[in-house]
């Protein structure tokens, strides 16, 4: 439970691990194929397409980044590809930097996603832009 977001509150994550059913996904996959240069002529002509392409050049080139990832798993039944039951080792300690640790655990509470297909995000999302039309 570290970056992105993990390191930010590591009693928080503590608590959500030990107390908690979750889903963790630590699976990220490339997020500029979402919406390359070259298809920014596809994007709907109304305020949502507009606001787009205007992101588009500023998306970071890190797979890290891309928090959609967590919608996407739950959200799309075959984007989480590899999928593991986990459970914290052990405790945080005071002035940690990072939730704990997951080992794995076929009883744990949480769920740790550790493989994601990106195209299938990427189709639901163009699917959903041509909705907009």
């Amino acid at each position: 439970m570290g970056m992105p977001n993990g390191e930010m509150d590591p009693w928080a994550d503590r608590i959500v691990a030990t107390r908690f059913r979750y889903i963790q996904v630590s699976a990220y996959y490339d997020q500029r194929t979402d919406v390359p240069a070259a298809r920014l002529p596809d994007l709907p002509a109304n305020p949502l397409g507009a606001w787009i392409a205007a992101k588009q050049p500023k998306i970071w080139p890190q797979p890290i980044t891309a928090d959609q990832v967590a919608v996407a798993a739950i959200c799309l039944p075959t984007f989480a590809t590899a999928i593991e039951r986990v459970a914290p080792a052990g405790a945080v300690a005071a002035g940690a930097t990072a939730g704990p640790d997951l080992v794995f655990d076929r009883r744990g509470p949480g769920w740790l996603v550790t493989e994601s297909d990106g195209a299938v995000a990427t189709a639901q999302f163009w699917e959903l832009l041509r909705a907009t039309h």
